[in-house]
């Protein structure tokens, strides 16, 4: 047991005292039963006898410091050690009144001092042990209750502190034998259950330190720190719907306990209540403002709310707190990039690896900000370093793989799609469902990849409670949603279907969570719909608060897996029915999302295995056109262009990502067969250019017959579409919007359909406009159609001749009419629901 000495003992030289025993041992007596002010009385009565009697001084100032009158201990237990230097109990507790006094180096002095006198006086070394936990220096504190313990049996407050200690060092299976000890030494306290069940739960045995948390609550019901473990217990198990409920029963009992905000706060977050979290992790940001790990999750919960400014602030905040915090740091940049200052984000990010080069996320973080920048070459170093650190970090596994793709970068082309065949196969994060489109992958995989992403991100999100909606009499209320209302392809298609709707039928909201980019279509769009929500700054949760608020029948998905998606609305469920159209030309695999958009080209029935939604064929093409598109009148020249004054021009303005080494190779046998030729290309990205032009000259092809086109505005790129000859689409993700506009300015789109819907969207277009001639039945027609059409020019100004006659009045390009077929979908979707039916896919005559 750990020796308490108030007092000294009779061999000490100070204890030949000339007072009269018998009141000093009265006063010592009154002193151990805890009757201060009585033998307060008696210690000054024996030194107004004899004012130097030192034992009687050295009491009288451990009695001081007793009674919290530190500064008076000091002076009295100074006035001992002055007279008698070399004795160590009064530098012991000398030290304990310096300690009370916050004087720590002082009081460290003094434990040292006793023990260069007494180094055997465990006493003295227990309260340096002490003083060392109070600042934080755990490893010497452990040093001192680990002397204390090779020295003689321990108490139950020793093992405990010496269990705190190794916990607070990561030494926590050494940590949960001390606290054992404590439990064997009292069973029946709760302090030390409550130990041990943490130290149990961080050394991974969460059964076992759920078992003597129960045990610490059954001896004291509410004890704070259980709770708080147990819920904590339940967060580590991702039960957070219990650590929620545990976190609150602790809250009564624990006023101004920031950690235990601080983790409700993130249980919270894990369910999404993030306003919820916010106001829980803004109270312990009150309590502990100096604190950076709860700044950082605040600042976190703030940045979920579309606070991106104040998240920002507060990871700076949390980073003059702690300057090493690389978790502040990277989630700082994370903001800056979402607010788009990229090269800003770079920066920090490049300061985090500085700082913690084994940091795999912050490279992973970094490869997505440079892959932002389209800076795909350095982005894809950024994701080899995460990977290099991490072998196992899936992420960055997957997006190497798309960095390759929009780099046209396949030197690794055949191990890449073993890794997302891989990635799928385990439902790893990795893979993002929206290239495997671009990728030669079979439908089964296709629809694995989506389940496992919608899995990931929506899989703990609830559906909304049903809500009744009125009577069929009333218009079909539909919400469109789509982070692309701006000038952005898809924007360009659905405008006029937008304004065309049935306004006696049909209630149409736009709920936007994109830029606003200013843009004359945004500006179209905002007046074509009966009310237009910017929900920006909401949450998911909000967003489906106010849809079923509003009392929408359908909610269209505009976006599918596309970027920036946020199909955690539709998680919520607040329509009865759900629609996935023309963003997306691939599987959601969302349980959530009822029907598909399509039409019997891009989706024959026998499609429907490989789907999570229920197929419906629109009559005609599935894709909606804007009949008001601006069709320039001027067409730049060839010089203008940058192309040859003459020569066959062959060409393809699809995104880079969709080229593959197969299509590739076919064009540039195209080159070599058809002299004088030129490949005209969309120039995306630098480092694509380079690789396509490298690729070009290893198959002897003069790098400078690749001609790349600059990204234009939309009538320029329209207007110089009419000096190519030929438009070769891509496999197996085909031209979609990129084709209608080429078909628009009469530009022959040359196309060979795949298996996926993905791949039949050229096919459909070329249906629709009655141009059959143009789909090759597999590549080697497609090769040789192409050759042919190069050869002979009559043939192609025949095709030429027909498309641009069939395109004028054509109903592909008529928004107002497409919106007939869809309008019947749609009430033949609502119907269904009103009748109580499931949904089940159909095709409209």
């Amino acid at each position: 047991m750990v020796r308490r000495r108030n007092q000294l003992d009779p061999g000490d030289p100070l204890s030949q005292s000339t007072s009269p025993q018998n009141a000093l041992q009265q006063a010592m007596l009154l002193h151990q039963q805890g009757r201060l002010a009585e033998a307060e009385t008696v210690y000054q009565a024996v030194l107004a006898q004899n004012p130097r009697d030192l034992n009687t001084l050295h009491l009288l100032g451990v009695l001081r410091q007793q009674q919290g009158r530190a500064g008076e201990a000091v002076t009295l237990l100074a006035q001992v050690i002055q007279a008698a230097p070399d004795i160590a109990v009064v530098h012991s507790n000398y030290g304990n009144a310096l300690k009370d006094l916050g004087r720590g180096d002082e009081a460290i002095e003094s434990y040292r001092r006793a023990l260069a006198l007494d180094p055997g006086f465990t006493d003295a070394r227990y309260n340096l042990g002490r003083v060392f936990k109070d600042r934080g220096d755990f490893a010497k504190a452990a040093e001192c209750f680990e002397a204390v313990l090779a020295r003689e049996a321990g108490s139950v407050a020793l093992h405990n502190d010496l269990g705190l200690m190794l916990q607070e060092l990561g030494r926590a299976a050494e940590a949960a034998a001390q606290y054992r000890v404590a439990v064997l030494l009292a069973p029946d306290q709760a302090v030390p259950h409550c130990n041990l069940g943490n130290a149990l739960l961080a050394a991974g045995d969460p059964a076992g330190a759920e078992a003597s948390l129960r045990r610490a609550l059954a001896l004291q019901p509410g004890l704070p720190e259980a709770e708080l473990g147990l819920g904590d217990v339940f967060r580590a198990q991702q039960r957070y719907e219990e650590a929620v409920a545990q976190y609150r029963l602790a809250l009564p009992g624990a006023p101004a306990n920031a950690v235990l905000r601080n983790n409700l706060g993130q249980a919270l977050l894990h369910l999404d209540q993030v306003e919820a979290a916010a106001s829980v992790l803004g109270e312990a940001v009150v309590l502990q403002p100096r604190r950076a790990e709860i700044r950082i999750n605040y600042g976190n919960a703030l940045n979920r709310l579309g606070r991106s400014a104040a998240a920002l602030a507060e990871f700076q905040t949390a980073l003059r707190f702690d300057p090493a915090s690389r978790d502040a740091r990277n989630n700082a940049a994370g903001v800056l990039a979402k607010l788009g200052r990229h090269e800003e984000a770079v920066a920090e990010y490049r300061r985090v690896l500085a700082e913690a080069p084994d940091f795999a996320d912050a490279a992973f973080n970094l490869g997505n900000t440079l892959w932002s920048l389209k800076h795909f070459e350095a982005a894809g170093e950024a994701f080899e370093q995460a990977l290099a650190i991490d072998p196992g970090h899936a992420a960055a596994a997957g997006s190497l793989v798309t960095t390759r793709r929009s780099a046209c970068d396949w030197r690794h082309f055949e191990a890449d799609l073993a890794v997302l065949g891989r990635l799928i196969d385990s439902d790893a994060p990795g893979a993002d469902p929206f290239i495997t489109l671009a990728s030669p992958l079979s439908p089964t995989q296709l629809l694995q990849c989506a389940r496992a992403s919608v899995a990931r991100q929506c899989g703990r999100i609830k559906p909304l409670p049903a809500r009744p909606r009125s009577a069929a009499e009333r218009p079909i209320r539909l919400a469109y949603l789509s982070a692309n209302y701006s000038a952005h392809a898809v924007a360009s298609l659905v405008a006029e279907l937008i304004e065309a709707h049935d306004r006696d039928r049909f209630e149409v909201t736009g709920v936007s969570f994109g830029p606003d980019d200013g843009s004359a279509m945004r500006a179209r769009l905002r007046q074509g719909f009966d009310r237009f929500l910017d929900v920006r700054a909401d949450t998911d949760a909000a967003v489906a608060h106010k849809l079923d608020e509003l009392g929408i029948d359908i909610a269209i998905d505009l976006m599918g897996h596309t970027r920036d998606h946020r199909m955690g609305i539709l998680a919520y469920r607040p329509a009865p029915v759900q629609v996935s159209f023309l963003g997306y030309p691939g599987p959601t695999g969302a349980p959530f999302i009822d029907y598909v958009v399509a039409d019997g080209v891009v989706l024959p029935r026998d499609r429907q295995p490989f789907w999570s939604e229920e197929i419906v064929q629109l009559p005609g093409c599935y894709q909606a056109n804007d009949s008001r598109r601006t069709i320039p009148a001027t067409v730049p020249s060839r010089a203008e262009c940058g192309l040859p004054a003459d020569g066959f021009v062959f060409c393809c303005f699809n995104n880079n990502y969709k080229i593959t080494p197969d299509i590739f190779a076919i064009w540039l046998r195209l080159l070599e067969a058809v002299p004088g030729s030129v490949l005209w290309l969309l120039r995306d990205n630098d480092d694509a250019a380079r690789n396509l032009a490298t690729a070009a000259v290893l198959q002897g092809i003069d790098a400078t017959r690749l001609i790349m086109a600059p990204l234009a505005g939309t009538e320029q790129h329209l207007a110089r579409q009419r000096q190519a000859d030929l438009f070769l689409d891509t496999l197996p993700y085909n031209a979609h919007t990129t084709a209608s506009d080429a078909l628009r300015m009469g530009l022959p789109v040359l196309t060979c359909p795949g298996e996926s819907f993905a791949a039949r969207v050229a096919a459909s277009l070329l249906t629709a406009l009655d141009m059959r001639e143009l789909i090759a039945p597999d590549l080697a027609g497609y090769e040789a159609l192409a050759l042919d059409l190069a050869r002979r020019p009559e043939r192609l100004c025949r095709i030429r001749d027909k498309l641009r006659h069939t395109v004028v009045g054509a109903t592909l390009y008529d928004g107002a009419h497409f919106r007939i077929g869809l309008e019947a979908a749609y009430q033949r979707m609502m119907a269904r629901h009103r009748a109580g039916l499931p949904p089940e896919g159909f095709a409209l005559a």
